[in-house]
């Protein structure tokens, strides 16, 4: 990968109301007018207006991973959780989990409802009268039944290979459903509750393995780590 001149740590602060959000870019050109690409962020422009934002470069590097754990080590997991905070994601380009708390649901909520009337009619209006592909246009009793008959004639190996990978969907789900729910867990350390064993690990850097590991071992150094409901049928 081609490192671009500048690889940058931005602030980006909501004049209105003091709510900021944190990021990184890479680019060759500093006035490239870049305003960040997160959810919440790109809403809120959009309903304040670019007018009432204003961009600070914090610091500027190199290459692309000195400003990426420049931002792991300032979006952390406390400061995602802060209704102050545009950001929904802890920082860093190789930390790809992304914990939905109640604070980021409650974001998320807002900038759907921040939607403001004038965009809802400008998307109706795209997708109605003329700017629809279909209007204008009817389908023969030819084509109609040209359609019936393709459909009659799906063979019946053409209806096993659906019905493989409809089950194939199902299993993927089935096994994506027990992978969340045996990393939804709760877990103490230290005597501080995280929600998940996930959230315990972003908050110290390191795997849930590591996090399971260390609740299950009989040395003294991770005797802090505990879980929850284990606790909980001790107490």
């Amino acid at each position: 990968m081609i490192e671009k001149k500048h690889n940058y740590f931005y602030k980006i602060t909501n004049l209105v109301n003091g709510k900021y959000y944190y990021g990184i870019h890479s680019t060759n050109n500093l006035n490239d007018s870049y305003r960040g690409r997160g959810t919440a962020i790109v809403d809120a422009i959009k309903k304040y207006g670019k007018e009432n934002f204003t961009k600070e470069i914090i610091a500027d590097y190199p290459i692309r991973k000195e400003a990426s754990d420049h931002e792991k080590r300032v979006v952390t997991m406390e400061l995602v959780k802060s209704t102050e905070c545009y950001n929904l994601r802890t920082g860093g380009d190789n930390e790809y989990i992304h914990i939905i708390t109640d604070e980021t649901r409650k974001k998320l909520s807002s900038a759907k409802r921040n939607i403001s009337n004038e965009t809802r009619l400008k998307m109706s209006k795209a997708n109605t009268g003329k700017n629809n592909n279909m209007f204008g246009k009817k389908i023969s009793e030819e084509t109609r039944t040209k359609l019936i008959e393709v459909r009659k004639n799906i063979s019946n190996e053409t209806r096993l290979k659906m019905s493989k990978s409809q089950l194939g969907r199902k299993h993927r789900k089935e096994t994506l459903v027990k992978i969340a729910t045996s990393n939804s867990k709760k877990c103490i350390v230290d005597d501080i509750l995280y929600n998940s064993y996930n959230e315990a690990a972003l908050a110290f850097n390191v795997t849930h393995c590591t996090v399971s590991n260390r609740i299950k071992s009989e040395n003294n150094k991770w005797a802090g780590w505990k879980n929850y409901e284990e606790v909980s049928c001790l107490n």
